[in-house]
């Protein structure tokens, strides 16, 4: 669950860092992910990869409305 937006979201290896999952509507990792030194930063995708992340998933949304009306989350994951 992505607690900034209240939305649901797929957890799977492809939006997973550790025991954290990135969500596709904010870009933040649930739980969030504490660095401690030495440690790796976590992964996100590039700059044009998310801006086509965000549109992907917004279209897939509506679709899923039309076709699902209420009862439905999605998630789509682009990373490099």
């Amino acid at each position: 669950m992505d607690e900034d937006e209240g939305r649901e979201f797929l957890k799977c290896e492809y939006n997973k860092d550790g025991d954290s999952y990135r969500s596709p509507w904010t870009n933040k990792y649930f739980p969030e992910i504490v660095i401690e030194e030495g440690e790796e930063e976590p992964i996100y995708p590039s700059g044009e990869l998310r801006e086509m992340e965000v549109k992907a998933n917004a279209v897939f949304a509506r679709y899923a409305k039309l076709y699902y009306d209420d009862n439905f989350f999605t998630t789509v994951t682009f990373f490099d």
